[in-house]
């Protein structure tokens, strides 16, 4: 799977389960269900698409046809070819640079992560502080005061803690501390920095923080009055921009955390919106992680050989046949030898590898003369089959100008590529068809 295509499905999964989030889920009083659920949310759109299980199609559907339909197997990556230094100029292609530029952002991302620690971990070396069972508060005059991070409270000294508003944010933040919410933000944070370019998981991260609020101010409501905590809420409230990997205590989420501390709790529907991801999650895992394999190119089951059938089989079940020789027959049949797959288990490979190949194509294609001359430049796609011997047959250059020798020159390049790896269908060796992409570029151009 290319990696384009990877991030694509990664970002449609965390698509789908955000929108199921924000219709069942969201200012729903389950805070605990949906802290959860918002982080497995995150792991399930970046491991799903990695899975791949292959279910037996033993009917199949037009659905089950056009899914096959539009895989990408037997492609391989295009190659660009130029009258010199080739190779260098292959570096500056689209997907490259793309690449280079999601590498840049990704980077960036990173080192903004690192500089936000650093300044937590700077502020630890320039305040003093005192222990509170395992937990440290610092008494600082930052700003962006009073947040915690991971055993770290920071405090502002403008607040007194001793009186009754104080000791409340300070239970606020120890709730913090002992549920471990930081590794949550650093944990979506990291991810934020890999899969920058996916939407969701940057609104997944603020959800998560406003969800962290509502734990803490259900857990400090639980012993004080709720409409005093909230007019707590708005007479502190100040306006500065928190950091990005802690808890703070002034979040700008104000008026769903005053909902939340008022609302009523209504539990009606509570259980069936938690429920229903059930389906959806199913769903998911049939789209994303699986294939379907027509029955008619595998071999035979267990039920199969209990209840054998003659008209299948190319010969007559005696007794004391073995039954491993009349699956062997059965195997035969339903694979047979002049078959040309174009969807395979195992696709056939070049030997070396997809370099090893590239290494070839460079080598071998010289861009012909006549072309040159008459700049003609364009792609050319090569239909190849490699058969079980690895040998390779019926090249033919099904699309690309006609002229100026370049479907010649492609045709011939593949033709002398000598042996390849045979492709692989049910463990056996089999004919399987190879496409190929050539673009011939004129550097001037």
């Amino acid at each position: 799977m290319s990696l384009i295509l990877y991030f694509g499905k990664v970002i449609c999964v965390s698509g789908i389960l955000y929108g199921y989030y924000w219709f069942a889920l969201r200012n729903k009083q389950f805070h605990l269900y949906n802290r959860f659920y918002l982080i497995v949310a995150v792991l399930t759109s970046i491991i799903l698409p990695c899975i791949n299980i292959c279910l037996l199609d033993m009917n199949p559907t037009g659905t089950a046809k056009i899914l096959h339909v539009i895989s990408v197997g037997s492609w391989q990556d295009a190659v660009i070819i130029t009258p010199h230094h080739p190779k260098l100029f292959s570096l500056l292609s689209w997907q490259n640079l793309l690449y280079a530029f999601y590498n840049i952002v990704s980077l960036f991302l990173i080192l903004i992560l690192a500089k936000n620690m650093r300044y937590v971990f700077q502020i630890t070396k320039k305040y003093k502080w005192k222990k509170i069972d395992d937990i440290k508060l610092f008494y600082t005059r930052e700003p962006r005061s009073p947040f915690s991070f991971f055993n770290y409270i920071f405090w502002n000294e403008e607040l007194d803690i001793s009186d009754k508003g104080g000791n409340i944010i300070l239970r606020h933040e120890i709730y913090h501390v002992r549920k471990k919410h930081s590794i949550d933000i650093l944990f979506l944070e990291l991810f934020k920095c890999i899969f920058w370019f996916n939407p969701f998981f940057f609104l997944i991260k603020k959800e998560i923080n406003v969800i962290h609020e509502f734990l803490a101010d259900e857990y400090v409501t639980s012993g004080f009055d709720k409409y005093s905590y909230a007019e707590l809420l708005v007479w502190h409230t100040i306006n500065c921009k928190p950091l990005s990997i802690t808890n703070p205590f002034f979040h700008h989420q104000i008026k769903r955390r005053i909902s939340m501390i008022i609302q009523q709790k209504n539990k009606r529907y509570y259980y069936l919106s938690k429920v229903m991801i059930l389906p959806v999650l199913l769903i998911l895992f049939c789209a994303f992680s699986t294939r379907l394999k027509n029955a008619h190119s595998t071999s035979i089951g267990l039920s199969d050989l209990q209840k054998p059938s003659p008209a299948k089989s190319s010969g007559t079940i005696t007794p004391g046949q073995p039954v491993s020789a009349y699956r062997l027959t059965r195997v035969i049949d339903t694979v047979p030898d002049n078959k040309i797959y174009s969807k395979v288990d195992v696709e056939a490979d070049y030997p070396g590898g997809h370099q090893g190949w590239e290494n070839y194509l460079y080598k071998a294609f010289h861009y012909p003369q006549e072309a040159i001359n008459n700049e003609i430049q364009g792609t050319v796609v090569l239909q190849y089959i490699i058969n079980k011997e690895g040998e390779v047959r019926n090249v033919k250059a099904i699309s690309g100008p006609k002229r100026g020798g370049l479907r010649e020159e492609a045709v011939r390049v593949i033709k002398n590529s000598g042996k390849w790896i045979p492709a692989i269908q049910n463990g056996r060796k089999v004919n399987a068809y190879k496409r190929q992409p050539i673009h011939f570029v004129l550097q001037n151009q």
